[in-house]
């Protein structure tokens, strides 16, 4: 049962990084489209570049079925893609929003403990990245109301999707032991 329970989570693992995979792919290549005519060349680039990665995690996780693999490749692209649109500001300062999608994806890609630690260096990078001073590297500036918040709440989201997890775990393992006590 143990065996099959794995296989069960490998499928539904593998449904989800499929799923944010072809999302990610489509997004930031309709985002790139947008950016096109928009006359942003460098976000341009850069969104087109990320649908190219995302789609190579797809055909990675379909075709030669490499979950783990894949798994790195979607969420160390959404990692770089978000540091870069911190760093850059994205479209009128509109790219720190992307942040609140990297908590969620994270602890359910990597598991609770992995997803957290990697959420910990992610949130330092972002945190080096926004209170950098400009005169060392030349980036986007926030106002430290924006800085604080921003922090603040992708802690919160952090944490409602740790403990989603969590308690997902939990109640995971509590079916799994019911249908072993019932066979």
């Amino acid at each position: 049962m143990n065996n099959e329970a794995e296989n069960n989570g490998d499928l539904q693992q593998t449904r989800v990084i499929s799923l944010f995979s072809l999302l990610g792919m489509s997004m930031t290549f309709m985002m790139g489209f947008i950016s096109l005519f928009n006359s942003n060349l460098v976000l341009t680039i850069t969104l087109f570049f990320a649908s190219m990665i995302y789609c190579f995690a797809y055909i990675c996780l379909k075709k030669y079925r490499t979950l783990k693999f894949s798994s790195y490749i979607t969420i160390y692209s959404l990692y770089l893609l978000v540091f870069y649109l911190v760093f850059t500001g994205g479209v009128e300062q509109t790219g720190p929003l992307w942040i609140f999608i990297v908590a969620p994806v994270s602890v359910y890609i990597q598991g609770l403990t992995s997803g957290l630690i990697n959420l910990a260096f992610f949130l330092s990078i972002v945190a080096i990245i926004i209170f950098l001073p400009t005169d060392i590297i030349q980036h986007v500036t926030y106002s430290m109301e924006f800085k604080l918040r921003l922090i603040l709440s992708f802690l919160t989201t952090s944490f409602l999707s740790a403990l989603y997890e969590y308690l997902r775990m939990i109640s995971f393992k509590s079916a799994l032991e019911l249908g072993n006590k019932h066979q």
